[in-house]
């Protein structure tokens, strides 16, 4: 049960998602190409939706002015440009999915499984319809579970698919700016906003249910993953 001490509720929140990151299989079990080129599908429109609709979603009703940059420049960097690598997060991914036999055509064709859409429509309610903190975990809670696990690790990928150190520079520098997204110190700013038990509770509650719904995106990439017959 979540108390109202801050750092016992991002505490709560980070064991959370531990706990869930040891239930999902794509993060736990040996890498494979099916769901390997899956998830770099899916991937690509999970980007999309973060920064184009839930970002912009719980932005509308922030009242933390510095979180506000830092996540304006971030949709920047993710959508547009990033001084650090001349180029845009996006096109990393594309280099990326190069390297790995996905043409930037299949990725623009790519459609989101059932699993996905699911997803993303709990992600952009909480975004939507929720306190602005729900809709911040909506959008950082994912990359707190990466940074949790080896499986998007560039050695990972370069040990299993034979990529070179360029190939893999998406997992690299992906794995540095999700260490800006998220995190216990990247969430300190809660400690600022929370203020009573019921805040503390329904936040807990909402990444409960960001969680559960980043299972079922994984569970999806697992399962379409391992019976696909399309491979590049």
């Amino acid at each position: 049960m979540a108390t109202l001490t801050a750092p016992t509720i991002i505490d709560e929140i980070c064991n959370l998602a531990r706990q869930q990151g040891r239930r999902i299989r794509f993060l736990t079990e040996p890498l494979q190409r099916g769901r390997a080129i899956t998830w770099i599908e899916q991937h690509w429109l999970r980007n999309q939706i973060l920064s184009a609709v839930l970002r912009p979603a719980w932005l509308s009703r922030c009242d933390d002015a510095a979180l506000i940059d830092k996540t304006i420049q971030q949709m920047r960097q993710e959508l547009v440009y990033d001084e650090a690598i001349t180029r845009s997060h996006r096109q990393l991914l594309i280099e990326f999915a190069a390297a790995m036999g996905l043409s930037g055509a299949r990725l623009d064709a790519v459609r989101p499984l059932v699993s996905s859409r699911v997803c993303f429509h709990v992600l952009e309610n909480l975004a939507r319809s929720q306190s602005w903190m729900h809709g911040w975990l909506a959008t950082s809670l994912g990359e707190f579970l990466l940074l949790e696990t080896d499986a998007l690790k560039p050695e990972t990928w370069r040990r299993a698919f034979g990529l070179s150190e360029a190939d893999v520079f998406f997992l690299t520098y992906h794995q540095k700016a999700d260490e800006d997204h998220a995190g216990r110190e990247v969430w300190a700013p809660l400690l600022r906003h929370v203020k009573t038990s019921e805040q503390a509770g329904r936040l807990v509650a909402a990444a409960e249910d960001v969680l559960a719904a980043l299972q079922l995106f994984y569970d999806g990439i697992v399962a379409h993953g391992d019976a696909r017959a399309d491979l590049p």
